[in-house]
C-alpha cells in the first residue's frame, strides 16, 4: 500500500507558507508472511528537490503562497515551477508514479521508494506536458474488452487551451487519446 502527501515544509530551514507547497514524500506498507507490517518513506527526488537540497537555499516559490526569500522584488517576475511530485502515487502498467498537477509523473521503485527520474508515459507523454494526479478508474473499458482501464487527462493552457484525455489499459499501454480545444479557456 502507497500513500503521498507533502512531506518537507521548510527548505533548509526557511519555512513554507502553505503545507501543500511542500515536496512529496511516499509512504509503503507492506504486510509480510510472519504478520509484521513493515513501513518505509522517502522523500520524491524531483530536480527542483535535488537542486534545493545541493543549494542549502529556496530556490523556486511555491503555488500556494509561499515566497522565496528576497521579498517581491525576486518573486514578481518568476514564474519557475517546481515539480513537488506531491498529490497522489498510482500503481499502473508495473509502475509507482508520483504525480503532481502541473508536471510528468515520477516513476519510483516499489521495493525502495527511490526515484528513477520522469517517466514519459512510455513516450506519451513528451517534456513539458502534465497529467492530473487525479486519474480514475473505469473498472470495464469497452476498448479493452471489459477489462479495466486509468482515464487521465492533461491541460494545456493557452488562448485557447488543449483538454487531451487518455485510457491506458493495465499493462501500460495507450488504448485510446483524444483531444479537445476549448476557445478562451485558460
Amino acid at each position: 500500500m502507497f500513500r503521498n502527501g507533502p512531506g518537507l515544509f521548510d527548505v533548509q530551514g526557511t519555512p513554507l507558507q502553505h503545507p501543500f507547497d511542500g515536496d512529496g514524500m511516499v509512504c509503503a506498507i507492506s504486510f509480510l508472511p510472519n504478520g509484521k507490517v513493515h513501513f518505509r518513506n522517502r522523500f520524491v527526488r524531483t530536480e527542483g528537490y535535488v537542486q534545493e537540497q545541493k543549494a542549502g537555499k529556496m530556490i523556486y516559490r511555491g503555488v500556494f503562497g509561499t515566497q522565496k526569500p528576497g521579498g517581491w522584488i525576486n518573486n514578481i517576475f518568476d514564474i519557475k515551477v517546481k515539480n513537488i511530485a506531491n498529490t497522489n502515487v498510482i500503481y499502473w502498467g508495473n509502475k509507482l508514479l508520483a504525480l503532481w498537477e502541473a508536471a510528468e509523473p515520477y516513476l519510483l521503485d516499489p521495493s525502495t521508494l527511490e526515484t528513477l527520474g520522469i517517466d514519459y508515459l512510455d513516450g506519451v507523454l513528451n517534456p513539458g506536458d502534465s497529467i492530473s494526479a487525479h486519474p480514475c478508474f473505469d473498472p470495464s473499458c469497452e476498448l479493452d474488452n471489459g477489462q479495466p482501464c486509468l482515464v487521465n487527462y492533461s491541460i494545456k493552457p493557452g488562448l485557447s487551451s488543449k483538454i487531451t484525455i487518455y485510457e491506458f489499459a493495465p499493462d501500460g499501454n495507450l488504448l485510446r487519446r483524444h483531444s479537445h480545444t476549448v476557445p478562451g479557456f485558460s
